[in-house]
């Protein structure tokens, strides 16, 4: 279906990066740029450039409100080369004046330019393929180890796990499976590049983006090479992109919806297209509905001032976590495209990862941060698999780090695998009465962000040290355990009632070393030996005396940069 354009695209893709200035020289060369590109029951809707030519056969998709009529279609010339029964939808390839007539059957949903679509990265052409060197030692990549909070190599998440048979289905360009550093396994080929050859698998990798990403998230932990976020996944190559790094909106929907049916619970889309999808986007619908997790790259739309919106799609589908790329200096990387659909920031520059022939290579790209998030999923998910796709989701959300760029560039910050890994060990089990078991909280000296149970609150006040004493705002920590706090300036007093012991109230008077507490109408004293004080417009108390008001049991360890690990078990 692409073929007539693809000696025209070839030519053009090795002479630019960037996409939106392909897509014009393109249009303006082939003399096919159209804004009909979606049509519902007759009434012409704009969804970006499309293909089609007055009066020449163009790809399209066509919806149906219910089972596909395929001999509808054929009644007006049409050639189906793609059913998506996920969608409810049929790929034909049709005159786009033919495919606009069966917008007036009331069974028709919908009918759109089957858009094409592209690989969201290129190599550093500053750094070569290279393979000397990785097989002397393994290199932990300065991305991978980042969202792992730059701990030291092998990881403490690993201890949990590696990602063990959670699966993932890539959709890109397939794999390089005979890589001495991965090893996939399955895939199958979408693409209208014809897999194999002289390799006996039909998803064969001769572009090498696929493999690169592939590599990110599962290259094995095994002295040579470098090292994936979760070295144990079980990684599928879907070959929805042929060898140039082209494809089609069909083609990414069949690979989802092989992806769905074989259970693959993580999906990433390491690719984009500037033109909106009905029908890409009630496919991410479904599979998010049938409980999937879909990652994909934001994009390389961005603008050297970071200033616009401009995530591609599918990443700008609200069920699709919208991933951005930063820089080693935790820095929005000047082509992450940017806009409130992004989700999360990952590194995307200057990352190393297997190539093809055995190779490695530099590669830039959102593809590349796309699959930092995917390998957090994959080690968050497959610690807990009883976890739902939203529950996780979530979790990545609330344990991302706070880079300070604006939400538009960061979304909820750097995906943290680490954070996410640990947060499953204090996340209360279905059917056990919250404030009970293990809980932690974990502050910084100085620093405003604490964690409690993993994840992040922000305070107004840094926690400090004095006489040995670490001293906390009441109102944070009454709040982290989940408490209401009022303040009563009158009798110059702070009053606490914990929601989740609703029968314990507790009452801290400025100027006091006494903490009263009532609990079933029963009087009891907590005694401090530091009165409570204010500073900074705070009430401030060590923290071991409120936990012990809360009927908390505190253990304390300290860990480097003046973090304070403290784990409060809470008492029957």
């Amino acid at each position: 279906m692409i073929q007539e354009r693809k000696a025209v695209w070839k030519l053009l893709l090795k002479r630019t990066r960037r996409p939106l200035v392909t897509l014009l020289v393109v249009a303006f060369l082939l003399g096919s740029l159209s804004i009909n590109s979606l049509v519902v029951q007759g009434e012409a809707i704009p969804g970006g450039t499309s293909s089609a030519v007055s009066g020449d056969p163009v790809g399209v998709v066509i919806g149906f409100r219910g089972t596909p009529d395929r001999a509808l279609v054929e009644q007006y010339d049409g050639r189906v080369y793609m059913e998506l029964e996920m969608i409810n939808a049929l790929a034909a390839t049709m005159c786009f004046h033919s495919a606009m007539e069966l917008t007036r059957y009331p069974e028709v949903s919908f009918v759109e330019v089957d858009e094409l679509v592209f690989s969201s990265g290129w190599p550093d052409t500053a750094a070569p393929v290279q393979s000397a060197g990785f097989r002397d030692e393994q290199v932990v990549p300065w991305g991978i180890a980042r969202v792992f909070g730059n701990q030291a190599y092998p990881f403490p998440a690993w201890e949990t796990t590696t990602g063990d048979s959670m699966g993932v289905a890539i959709l890109d360009t397939g794999v390089y499976r005979d890589h001495e550093d991965i090893e996939a396994t399955g895939g199958i080929n979408f693409s209208e590049s014809p897999g194999g050859g002289t390799f006996a698998y039909e998803y064969f990798d001769s572009n090498g983006h696929g493999t690169h990403v592939t590599g990110i998230v599962g290259a094995l932990d095994n002295e040579i090479g470098v090292v994936g976020i979760a070295p144990g996944v079980d990684a599928f190559a879907v070959k929805i992109l042929d060898d140039t790094g082209l494809g089609t909106v069909s083609s990414v929907i069949n690979g989802i919806q092989w992806a769905v049916q074989e259970e693959i619970p993580i999906i990433n889309m390491s690719l984009y297209s500037s033109t909106y999808s009905r029908s890409l986007e009630l496919a991410c619908n479904t599979a998010y509905r049938n409980g999937h997790i879909l990652v994909a790259a934001a994009g390389n739309l961005g603008r050297d001032n970071g200033r616009g919106e401009n995530v591609s799609y599918p990443a700008a589908y609200d069920t699709v976590i919208a991933v951005a790329a930063s820089d080693e200096a935790n820095q929005r990387a000047s082509f992450s495209s940017t806009g409130p659909e992004v989700e999360l920031i990952a590194p995307g520059k200057d990352i190393w990862s297997t190539w093809t022939a055995n190779n490695y290579q530099l590669f830039s790209g959102t593809s590349m941060a796309s699959l930092h998030v995917v390998g957090a999923a994959a080690l968050a998910w497959s610690a807990d698999p009883d976890l739902t796709n939203v529950q996780i989701r979530n979790l990545l959300q609330q344990t991302a780090q706070d880079l300070r760029l604006a939400e538009q560039h960061q979304g909820y910050g750097l995906v943290r695998a680490d954070r996410a890994v640990e947060a499953l060990g204090y996340m209360v089990p279905p059917g056990v009465a919250p404030g009970r078991g293990v809980e932690e909280v974990i502050m910084e000296i100085g620093s405003k962000t604490a964690y409690f149970n993993g994840l992040p609150h922000e305070m107004d006040v840094a926690p400090f040290i004095q006489s040995s004493r670490t001293f906390v705002p009441v109102r944070f920590l009454g709040e982290a355990f989940a408490a209401e706090v009022d303040w009563e300036p009158k009798n110059s007093r702070v009053e606490i009632v914990y929601l989740r012991r609703e029968d314990i109230e507790i009452t801290i008077t400025i100027g006091s070393p006494s903490i009263a507490v009532y609990q079933k109408g029963a009087a009891s004293t907590v005694i401090s030996d530091v009165a409570a004080f204010i500073s900074q417009g705070r009430t401030f108390l060590p923290f071991r005396v409120i936990a012990e008001a809360f009927e908390a049991s505190v253990g304390y360890e300290t860990s480097p940069e003046a973090r304070l690990v403290t784990r409060v078990w809470f008492r029957q």
